[in-house]
């Protein structure tokens, strides 16, 4: 998860980002993720988990990265957290409710 900055209310939400002009999703989440985290990543990795208020909300299977290795550049800080720690430290309102269900559902179905 990522800690937002004051600008963006000092809390932990998820890493995210809008589209350019000329952009597809992927294309944004690649973009999204190496801007905030400094990685590339493959389209193969990503699969699009659920649609809500006319977002795409992507899962990206990662790689086996170290937190050492990944490099914030946007926001206050991120780490790793379990489900149940995420949904303490995010605002849970219906949006982040849905998408952490869909995470979870998405999860066991592995």
């Amino acid at each position: 998860m990522h800690k937002r900055d004051k600008k963006g209310g000092n809390k932990w939400d998820c890493f995210g980002g809008e589209a350019e002009k000329g952009e597809n999703s992927e294309e944004a989440l690649s973009r999204e993720v190496f801007e905030e985290l400094g990685i590339e990543i493959d389209f193969r990795l990503m699969e699009q988990l659920v649609v809500l208020n006319d977002k795409q909300i992507f899962f990206i299977h990662f790689p086996a990265y170290k937190k050492s290795l990944l490099k914030l550049n946007e926001g206050s800080g991120f780490a790793w957290f379990s489900i149940d720690e995420a949904k303490r430290l995010i605002d849970i309102d219906d949006e982040a409710s849905e998408i952490l269900n869909s995470f979870i559902s998405r999860l066991e179905n592995v």
